[in-house]
């Protein structure tokens, strides 16, 4: 496997939040979603906040409270080899804050930690597992996880030596360890200017043994926790130290999103080009930003041989959320073949670019009714791809059963190996011109590697690529030239 995560060090700060918010909106439904100005003292300069019912998140009706906010601030030129960040789970009502700070405090508990407060209690703090990944993934990551994590903050009032405390439940005051043991700086009893969460946890025998927290949990809806753990927050609770950003400069090319690998050899092709066409529209040292993620073809190929459609669907659904968490604006699924399995990489949290469309659009402009089809076996005979172009009012004809075979196997045995012979182009003209006399106007290389052994200088057939016209979609999109789309 090879992933290229465009941007990670050189992400724009506002983009990134802007980015948090598309998925605080989208995939969390969170409402009021804005990007803020952070406080000089936590990871910044932005972070984006969302509100949301607890009821609604959680799907839970007996949460105590109706409402809720996710504040989150990545500082991206931090003094370490990973982004600083705050993410933080608020309750307002409650008083309750729970989430994860990475940052320069607490280096005793890791490159991580996990904080809890509670407006009248002692801010706890305690390790956490340390995500080295893409900023957009780590955020993801950590809030899928926070119905568990809010539901772990169980736990009940003592009164010790006059004063509230908070200890884990089924523990009674006469086994709490000395004070000194706690974890957390504060003082039992401060109130702190934050109106949040937590609990104080306490060390045994000063190890690493955490008293359990009552983990009872209401029904939620699934998440998936990665291997995430349990929260962690800020040592200086800020809740009114957000200030609007009335301007911020928005960062001008959007990332661009290539599932491939199917072939590698195809693959380039789309990296170079989406490349090439956005600097040939802005010159000087631009670049596209392009987040590929090449799978392993050796996987995908006996699924197809197997006809097994399910389990290559889940393997491509798994990865296209990988180029989603990256960071990627838009996919694109550099294959033709697998867009049989299209509706399940469309799944992802960001818009995807069917590789039909672009090439069935420019056809129909053209007034061309009916186009011939080139591909592997598979977009040839099945109807996923012929439906496709029938619902933008393109017919499409095919090769014959011996014809099908003949361009699947160049396809598989000598294309996707960046092998080009001069027979198998003469054997593939002779289809072209049997297409034509079945009424075809223009031809579809309806494959991602056929581009490389014919294209328009070899007939007088116009001549669709489906490569191309993706590529061209891509660079549109990456310039911001043309909306994204639903």
């Amino acid at each position: 496997m090879v992933v290229f995560l465009a941007n990670r060090r050189n992400l724009d700060s506002r983009r990134l939040h802007d980015r948090l918010k598309q998925r605080l909106e989208s995939e969390f439904g969170f409402q009021n979603v804005r990007t803020e100005r952070a406080d000089p003292h936590s990871p910044g300069p932005y972070r984006a906040v969302g509100e949301i019912d607890p009821r609604v998140f959680f799907d839970d009706q007996s949460s105590p409270t109706t409402e809720a906010r996710v504040e989150a601030g990545f500082e991206l030129d931090a003094p370490a080899d990973s982004e600083h960040y705050w993410i933080n789970w608020v309750e307002p009502e409650r008083r309750l804050l729970v989430g994860w700070h990475r940052d320069d405090t607490h280096s005793s508990l890791g490159p991580v930690h996990r904080q809890i407060n509670n407006g009248s209690q002692p801010v706890a703090h305690e390790p956490a597992t340390f995500v080295d990944s893409h900023p957009l993934d780590v955020f993801l990551r950590r809030v899928d996880t926070l119905p568990g994590v809010v539901d772990s903050v169980q736990s009940t009032d003592w009164v010790r030596d006059g004063r509230r405390e908070v200890v884990p439940e089924g523990f009674e005051p006469s086994s709490l360890p000395p004070e000194g043991n706690r974890i957390g700086r504060y003082p039992t009893g401060l109130l702190t200017s934050y109106g949040s969460a937590g609990v104080v946890l306490y060390l045994a025998n000063h190890s690493d043994t955490l008293y359990p927290l009552n983990t009872t949990r209401r029904p939620r809806r699934t998440v998936t926790s990665a291997g995430c753990d349990r929260p962690g927050v800020p040592d200086t609770p800020p809740e009114t130290d957000l200030q609007p950003d009335s301007d911020p400069a928005e960062s001008e090319l959007r990332t661009i999103g290539v599932l491939g690998g199917m072939s590698p050899a195809s693959t380039t092709h789309y990296y170079e080009r989406i490349v090439a066409g956005v600097n040939d529209t802005r010159g000087g040292h631009t670049s596209a930003p392009v987040v590929v993620y090449s799978v392993d073809f050796g996987t995908v190929a006996p699924m197809i041989d197997a006809d097994d459609w399910d389990a290559a669907g889940d393997y491509l659904a798994q990865r296209a959320e990988a180029v989603a968490a990256a960071g990627a604006d838009v996919l694109l699924l550099a294959t033709n073949t697998m867009h049989r399995v299209a509706d399940r990489v469309a799944a992802a949290p960001i818009p995807f670019v069917h590789i039909v469309d672009p090439a069935a659009t420019a056809a129909r402009d053209r007034g061309i009714e009916t186009v011939g089809v080139l591909g592997t076996e598979t977009t040839m005979a099945a109807d996923f791809y012929r439906d496709r172009f029938a619902t933008l009012g393109v017919d499409t004809v095919v090769p014959d059963a011996d014809a099908r075979e003949m361009v699947d196997r160049v396809i598989f045995e000598e294309l996707v190996h960046g092998e080009i012979r001069d027979d198998s182009r003469e054997q593939y003209l002779d289809v072209i011109a049997d297409l034509r006399a079945a009424g075809a106007e223009a031809v579809v290389l309806g494959c991602t590697e056929i581009e490389m052994l014919i294209d328009s200088d070899d007939t007088d057939l116009p001549v669709f690529d489906t490569t191309a016209h993706h590529v061209d979609r891509a660079v549109e999109l990456c310039l911001g030239e043309r909306p994204l789309p639903e």
